[in-house]
């Protein structure tokens, strides 16, 4: 079974409260070590421009965001 249809099945079913639906956004922020690009730039001390020629922002709820987990 998939992350996608292991989510599913808990939320359809009821066995996920938001607060835990909350504690998994979180943990899978922590894993993907994600950051805004500006934050980014600011820890590998580079200039906010070049962030996007290394790396590929990815979109959340509208907001961009950095995947460094490398």
């Amino acid at each position: 079974m998939n992350l996608n249809n292991l989510i599913t099945n808990c939320v359809e079913s009821g066995n996920a409260t938001n607060e835990q639906m909350v504690e998994c956004i979180q943990l899978l922020s922590d894993y993907l070590c994600l950051t805004t690009p500006k934050e980014y730039a600011k820890s590998k001390g580079i200039k906010f421009q070049s962030v996007y020629k290394g790396k590929k922002p990815i979109s959340i709820l509208g907001k961009k965001f950095i995947i460094d987990n490398d």
